[in-house]
């Protein structure tokens, strides 16, 4: 090998070595430096989501650090690990266990830990322990409640086939979930709600078109037989047209250009169920049509407008007449005599029934010149209500008898006079829109739940009505919490005000019965008899007790002053629920067993410093009465602790019993079964 090769060789390999030592060095000072961090990457693996290649460095750095010259079989790649680190550092504080504060836990604060010295428990410091289990109660607590609804919002769409026909992507995303995964509510959840929300009057008009199975078979109202029958109801067909409506306008069609379409698509061509729409449609079109200006504007002005004096009026409504004569029937009629126009009788028509629909027109016109580029952004919402208000003009003014807003039938919740039937369909379809484009989802559901009632020619009295749209409710306002909220703040709030409200008090107040574990923390005072010395004190301090609890939720018939939420009997009487209970509470422990004291008691000392298990065992019972829409609660009972206090010091620990009474904060933390009408 000649010299200059073997130099070339050489310094290609201390340059490697270089550059090996380099990232050696860099590495070990980041393995070092992370270490407490990356001790705990294998209690998160299965509550973050890691690649299986992330996966297989983490037990690979675990062993590494611990035995660092043994050969293993993977090569260690302290780039994924940083990717790794990075994943657990920015994952949203639903995904990982928490802290108070939020941040993530030191190891000696989780639970895991803490449950070590749980099996034994001496040696546990009361400080110690108070903040490891607290933290894990409230880590815990948030995860389980987001479980417990996330599997009931999959339980009441594979239930209710209306919830399934409004959200089907959202359903096939909560099937093929992993259920013992923690759901992250982030990226992912949101792009699935924000396309249902976003196309819920197509989910429902593709249904009705083509009905499936599934869903039709589960369905409450919206079964197969119902939908066939909904296809030929002139209301669906307007539902129908306000769906056009609104995506030719999102598409960005000049009205001009959708008038033609709708006129062409209703009128020209029906298809046997919009023959009194497409009317409608055909006069404004021929109208617009009739109005178009030819200097400039889409539209005639004002002074042109004007321009039409008393023979000019009969020769303009006569050319109307004469684009389309079946049409315009019902004008002629108004407008002459013998064929010929009637002079007063043409003016009045011009002025009562044309210039209001003109006005219209000039409106839609001067809006979109003064809007510019921001009319199909900011703008949209405004644009399509022209439009609405237009149609609803026109068919005020041209239509013989009202086409959108027919006289509703008398019975199911429609009153004879329009009651329910008095805002269109097509109004609220646009409606609907409206808040789609300008997401404002906060009025989605409620316009939804008004086209539903129409649609389904039900009341809302009928409990199986009423319960479809609460479930319509509390979830649509979930979807609409996790597609609005900005950040982690917003959905930890979305979690406090949707998700916890379904393990909260609540549901004690608003069900006939209900058995549930549950968490009551508050302040005491009581008597206590200490077994040593038979002798009682006055004992106070705070309590945590864990147990089963039987509640009954009281109920009026007089509907209460503040809002509340109510229900039908089988006799088909309204009663309401009066937000407070009375339960029976049977507990095993007290987290609170030690923070609290005996008063005017100088021989009996406090709590012992260590904590074993025997002093967390607090089985006893009491009465509680739920106050009215609070979750505070006032409880009367009996309590029995095991070795609580010493009565001289160094001397064998006593056993208690308590009378007391309590205030507490009424906490839920499972619902095992609720009895409702």
């Amino acid at each position: 090998m000649n010299k200059p090769l073997l130099l070339l060789i050489l310094s290609v390999s201390l340059l490697a070595n270089k550059a090996f030592a380099q990232n050696a060095f860099y590495d070990a000072l980041y393995l070092a430096q992370n270490e407490k961090n990356i001790a705990l990457l294998n209690q998160y693996k299965n509550v973050v989501y890691f690649t299986p290649q992330e996966l297989q460095q983490v037990n690979l750095v675990t062993h590494f650090i611990k035995k660092p010259f043994s050969l293993y079989q993977h090569k260690l790649n302290v780039a994924v690990l940083k990717v790794v680190m990075k994943k657990l550092a920015t994952s949203s504080k639903a995904e990982r266990p928490q802290t108070v504060d939020g941040s993530l836990p030191v190891i000696g604060s989780l639970i895991p830990s803490s449950f070590k010295k749980f099996s034994n428990f001496s040696g546990t410091k009361n400080a110690d322990f108070y903040q490891g289990i607290s933290k894990y109660i409230a880590a815990e607590f948030k995860k389980g409640v987001t479980l417990s609804f996330f599997n009931a919002f999959e339980k009441s769409l594979s239930k209710i086939g209306e919830l399934q026909i409004l959200f089907p992507t959202t359903y096939q995303a909560l099937k093929s979930r992993d259920p013992f995964r923690f759901p992250a509510l982030g990226t992912q959840w949101k792009e699935v709600f924000h396309q249902d929300l976003q196309n819920i009057v197509k989910n429902f008009v593709q249904h009705v078109e083509t009905p499936r199975s599934e869903a039709a078979s589960k369905a409450l109202f919206l079964t197969s037989d119902f939908a066939f029958k909904l296809q030929k109801n002139p209301q669906y067909q307007h539902l129908k047209l306000g769906d056009d409506i609104a995506s030719k306008l999102i598409n960005k069609f000049h009205p001009v250009d959708l008038m033609n379409y709708l006129d062409m698509k209703y009128f020209q061509n029906p298809d046997g169920n919009h023959q009194k729409v497409g009317t409608l449609l055909h006069k404004l079109n021929v109208l617009q049509t009739s109005l178009r200006d030819t200097t400039g504007n889409t539209w005639i002005n004002f002074e042109q407008f004007n321009q039409l004096g008393a023979a000019q009026m009969g020769i303009f409504v006569g050319l109307l007449y004469q684009t389309s004569p079946q049409v315009f029937a019902d004008m002629k009629a108004k407008v002459s005599v013998n064929n010929e126009a009637h002079p007063t009788k043409c003016k009045r028509y011009l002025l009562n029934n044309i210039l209001p629909v003109y006005e219209g027109l000039i409106q839609i016109q001067e809006f979109e010149k003064s809007k510019g580029k921001s009319l199909y952004d900011q703008e949209y919402g405004n644009y399509m209500q022209h439009f609405a208000n237009l149609l609803q003009t026109a068919d005020r003014k041209l239509m013989t008898h009202s086409v959108l807003n027919p006289a509703a039938r008398d019975g199911k919740g429609l009153t004879a006079n329009g009651g329910a039937g008095s805002e269109s369909i097509l109004q609220k379809t646009l409606d609907v829109y409206k808040s789609i484009h300008q997401k404002e989802y906060n009025n989605l559901i409620p316009n939804l739940s008004k086209i539903l009632l129409q649609m389904l020619n039900q009341s809302e009295q009928n409990t199986s009505y009423a319960k479809m749209l609460s479930k319509l409710d509390r979830y649509g306002s979930f979807m609409i919490g996790v597609v609005n909220a900005k950040d982690v703040n917003q959905m930890r709030d979305l979690i406090g005000r949707v998700i916890a409200t379904s393990s909260s008090y609540l549901k004690k107040r608003t069900a006939l019965r209900t058995v549930s574990i549950t968490v009551h923390a508050g302040y005491y005072a009581s008597g206590e008899l200490l077994e040593k010395t038979d002798t009682w004190g006055l004992n106070t301090g705070l309590t945590i007790p864990l147990g089963l609890e039987y509640t009954i939720g009281f109920t009026s018939s007089r509907k209460p002053r503040q809002a509340s939420k109510d229900y039908f009997t089988k006799n088909n009487r309204q009663r309401f629920y009066r937000g407070s209970s009375l339960g029976v509470f049977l507990q095993v422990i007290d987290l609170g067993a030690m923070m609290n004291y005996r008063l005017f008691d100088d021989q009996t000392q406090t709590l012992p410093d260590d904590l074993t298990f025997k002093q967390l065992l607090a089985p006893g019972a009491s009465i509680n009465y739920g106050l009215k829409n609070t979750p505070l609660t006032i409880g009367a009972g009996y309590q029995y602790m095991p070795q609580i206090r010493r009565v001289k010091k160094n001397a064998e620990l006593s056993n208690a019993h308590r009378v007391f009474l309590r205030m507490s904060w009424d906490l839920p933390l499972l619902h095992i079964w609720a009895k409702r009408p």
